[in-house]
């Protein structure tokens, strides 16, 4: 839902969020998303972007080497200091 821990991180600019416990925002959200179709379309697209932009294999491959050297620096400061 709107604040639902990582899911406004998660959805981005992908999509829409609405207090799941409310059910006609939840059917508002509907109704705008087939009313509008083009906007539909957009934030489809920049799903897509992100998820292959932040959640492909080569981006998570990535930041978890990056985060190890991290690691792997700071502790080696660390220790020869």
């Amino acid at each position: 839902g709107v604040s639902s821990g990582a899911v406004p991180w998660l959805v981005g600019a992908a999509g829409r969020l609405v207090d799941v416990t409310r059910p006609k925002d939840i059917a508002d959200a509907l109704a705008q998303a087939l009313d509008h179709g083009a906007d539909a379309e957009q934030r489809a697209r920049s799903g897509h972007l992100r998820v292959q932009s932040e959640f492909s294999v080569q981006a998570v491959a990535d930041l978890y080497e990056s985060r190890y050297a991290d690691a792997v620096s700071s502790t080696f400061q660390v220790v020869h200091a």
